[in-house]
């Protein structure tokens, strides 16, 4: 016979219990939609899905995963999607793609965003690239999980390993890495963490983060070769925010720039258009934060901010800064900051705009799934645009 004591508890974890069911039912309908919408492109562009999923930068992960690193130019992508491709296939790494951004849309829905919010990761161009041979999917997956184990304050050894294996994906997951430390020891000096759990994360986190500079100086006598080599190999040039501004104005509405092919200056001005954009949202949801973290200490006359919104700022933040630190020649190639599609793989942007209001989100939805629409049709058709 259950007693009263147990009662409370029973009633609570069956409220959890539907509560999870409620999210993964939710989570796999825009999943589903999402697919959906995205293979109704693939199939109207003239390419077959074939030749879709080994466009551009998918035949370098196989050819990594074949061949192994074989030149400089190789290291900027990194291991990962190749061991996959390598060990299990590219079939298996297009459904660990899709679970991964599945598990991504329900870590969201977990931590708080509405449906809207789902709706604007889910017809993203994260969504698009988590459906071929690239990196995106597990990347995105990896920094959602480490951001959720650290907010639940659960498991800091799996969340080391998951921040390390994130960095193996891509380097830009070192932001993460960074923003959750920082975040550690903010907690760890308000006696909110315990210094053990910060070295039970880190100590695996380190060791799998060096493997792949650590094979680099083996393979390459250059531990750095991903940094060099996009310097070298993929024509980038060190630039800031105001010389990148200048440039992408001048792109925009300029007349100095592929003055001969009318094509590409086309495809420029709209990559531009798009990554300034995506650029100014994030720009504008930063700020709205920091000047509601800012107003917040001031009525309550010290700092008030937690350690998730340290992360989620500091992740922004610093990655934003790393992608503006260089861009592809404008003289030779789009001279955009980075991939608009490396954007749109920031997981905090999302749960900026879940603060929002109901039609700014509706708004946010409208653009975003336009802007999908014609960047995946235009990667579709097989043009470098992406």
């Amino acid at each position: 016979m259950n007693t009263l004591a147990q009662m409370p508890s029973k009633n609570k974890n069956s409220r959890l219990a539907s509560s999870n069911k409620s999210i993964l039912i939710e989570a796999f309908a825009i999943f589903v939609a999402s697919r959906a919408f995205f293979l109704l492109i693939m199939l109207i562009a003239p390419n077959s899905l074939k030749e879709i999923f080994y466009l551009f930068d998918a035949e370098q992960y196989i050819n990594i995963a074949k061949d192994g690193y074989t030149t400089m130019m190789q290291t900027s992508f990194f291991p990962v999607v190749p061991l996959i491709l390598r060990y299990l296939g590219s079939a298996c790494l297009l459904i660990i793609n899709n679970i991964c951004f599945f598990a991504s849309l329900y870590l969201l829905k977990k931590l708080g965003l509405n449906r809207m919010g789902l709706l604007i990761v889910a017809f993203s161009p994260i969504a698009f690239f988590s459906m071929l041979i690239y990196t995106e999917s597990i990347y995105f997956f990896l920094t959602i999980a480490s951001y959720y184990l650290y907010h639940e304050r659960k498991m800091p050894l799996l969340m080391g390993i998951v921040m390390g294996i994130g960095v193996c994906t891509r380097n830009s997951a070192a932001m993460v890495f960074f923003a959750i430390f920082i975040a550690m020891a903010y907690d760890w000096f308000n006696k909110k963490t315990k210094l053990k759990d910060i070295f039970t994360a880190y100590i695996p986190a380190t060791l799998i983060s060096i493997l792949f500079p650590a094979f680099l100086q083996i393979k390459f006598n250059n531990w750095k070769a991903f940094v060099d080599s996009q310097y070298s190999d993929w024509i980038k040039i060190k630039t800031n925010l105001i010389k990148t501004f200048l440039i992408q104005i001048d792109v925009l509405f300029g007349d100095t720039m592929f003055k001969k092919d009318i094509e590409l200056r086309l495809l420029s001005v709209i990559n531009e258009a798009i990554t300034m954009l995506i650029t100014g949202l994030i720009i504008a949801l930063v700020i709205f934060e920091i000047v509601y973290i800012v107003s917040r200490s001031r009525k309550e006359k010290k700092l008030s901010i937690s350690g998730s919104e340290i992360v989620l700022l500091v992740y922004t933040v610093a990655t934003f800064f790393a992608f503006n630190t260089t861009i592809r020649n404008p003289e030779i190639d789009i001279p955009t900051t980075s991939f608009f599609r490396y954007y749109a793989s920031l997981f905090p942007i999302y749960l900026y705009i879940n603060k929002r209001g109901e039609r700014a989100q509706l708004i946010i939805f409208a653009l975003t799934a336009s802007i999908s629409l014609i960047t995946s049709y235009f990667f579709c058709k097989g043009i470098y645009f992406y």
